[in-house]
């Protein structure tokens, strides 16, 4: 593996990209130009927004006004038609974990919808980082609904042929562990996601699994050093149309 960073990146956290279309990563950033003009008492920082950028490289750009507000918006995925994205927004008064949603939201003649708040989301409970499998009928999410403030868990909602979404689900003990099992994202029938429990290098590292013709998992697998480090590292996303030593992000 090379490990670059990219220039692109600014002086604080921009985090959790994902591909959009064919030329573009859409990433969160608490860039000083994010809406809205409140602090994050737990990071000093302005609150984070979604942001748009060719992967190549170019000046990122704020998503779209009807997804960034004054709160917290966080990590995000899109169906594979890119018209229908799911995003975080977190709301609170900026002191500590403020409380955590999933919305989404649809693209009708190039224009993004009002969000709409899932249905199964509960008061009180951290719900995060969605990401989607199965020809996007089933969401998998990070929350904390076994132990609200305590640690974080993947869970997944199948989406039913009338629109409406199943209650969450834990998704079985070779992923989730007593720590936190956090920031998953998708390729096909591979899952990747972090961990800060599973034996790795230190901090959150980045495990891989996949979906066995039998709707199984298979135990999860560290990536490695390279990818993981002493650090927190989430959010992989590999690239299959990069070119060489452009292959994924993260």
């Amino acid at each position: 593996w090379f490990v670059e960073r990219m220039p692109e990146n600014s002086e604080v956290s921009d985090y959790s990209p994902v591909l959009y279309e064919k030329d573009y990563i859409v990433f969160s950033s608490e860039r000083i130009n994010s809406t809205g003009k409140d602090v994050y008492n737990w990071t000093g920082e302005k609150y984070s927004d979604i942001y748009i950028m060719l992967k190549g490289g170019s000046e990122a750009r704020k998503f779209d006004s009807n997804i960034n507000t004054d709160e917290n918006e966080g990590s995000v995925c899109f169906t594979s038609d890119m018209n229908r994205i799911y995003f975080t927004r977190c709301t609170g008064n900026g002191i500590g974990d403020d409380h955590c949603k999933i919305y989404y939201s649809d693209r009708i003649n190039e224009v993004w919808s009002e969000p709409v708040l899932l249905p199964f989301i509960r008061d009180k409970i951290n719900y995060g980082q969605p990401a989607l499998i199965y020809k996007d009928s089933v969401l998998i999410f990070s929350a904390d609904i076994v132990q609200p403030g305590g640690t974080k868990d993947l869970y997944y909602s199948e989406l039913y042929a009338d629109g409406n979404w199943s209650e969450p689900d834990l998704l079985p003990s070779t992923i989730n562990s007593p720590g936190n099992a956090m920031f998953p994202t998708a390729d096909a029938d591979t899952l990747y996601f972090s961990s800060d429990y599973l034996p790795g290098f230190g901090g959150l590292d980045i495990f891989r699994t996949y979906l066995r013709k039998d709707r199984s998992w298979t135990p999860a697998e560290n990536l490695g050093y390279g990818i993981n480090s002493g650090g927190d590292d989430f959010s992989f996303i590999p690239d299959r149309e990069s070119r060489a030593r452009e292959g994924v992000l993260f």
